[in-house]
């Protein structure tokens, strides 16, 4: 199957053999849910959140299992420094920060590669947002954004926990 599209040999095979042996893992009879947003620089610039994941209840929790920036988009523009944050809305929770490298230069990555690190806290990793909390992309670190420049789109796979 995965030959029919040319996914053989290619590290695209290697990272849905990946995924599906972490998704066999987890609870059978665990809410999993995949989510993809798109962000803009125009966004960002103009200091809008961008909400990947609302949560409808206020008792609402998702544990982030898998993070996956597509590669799809326009690179963020070259004056730009700050870092791009996938978080809960009051940052208890940081789960990545794409670097302002891979936002000028974007390319297919998955949670753990340079650009999609793993958080600095393993709490983050493994922990659930904030009951009620929307999980949102965020600028980070730096000073200068991207003159309204870019787009990046991001794959998130959740499990709801409460």
């Amino acid at each position: 199957m995965l030959s029919q599209v040319g996914l053989v040999g290619s590290n695209w095979g290697q990272w849905f053999f990946d995924l599906f042996a972490k998704t066999v893992e987890l609870d059978a009879l665990a809410e999993l849910t995949y989510v993809s947003s798109t962000v803009t620089a125009d966004s960002l610039d103009s200091g809008t959140i961008t909400v990947i994941q609302t949560a409808v209840e206020a008792t609402d929790q998702w544990k982030v299992r898998e993070v996956f920036l597509s590669g799809d988009g326009t690179n963020f523009g070259a004056g730009g420094d700050k870092n791009l944050s996938i978080q809960d809305e009051s940052t208890n929770r940081v789960y990545t920060t794409i670097p302002s490298a891979t936002l000028k230069s974007l390319a297919a990555a998955r949670w753990g590669d340079t650009g999609t690190p793993f958080p600095a806290d393993v709490a983050d990793m493994l922990g659930a947002t904030s009951a009620g909390e929307d999980i949102v992309f965020n600028y980070s670190g730096g000073s200068t954004g991207y003159g309204f420049e870019g787009s990046l789109t991001v794959t998130l796979l959740l499990e709801k926990v409460a």
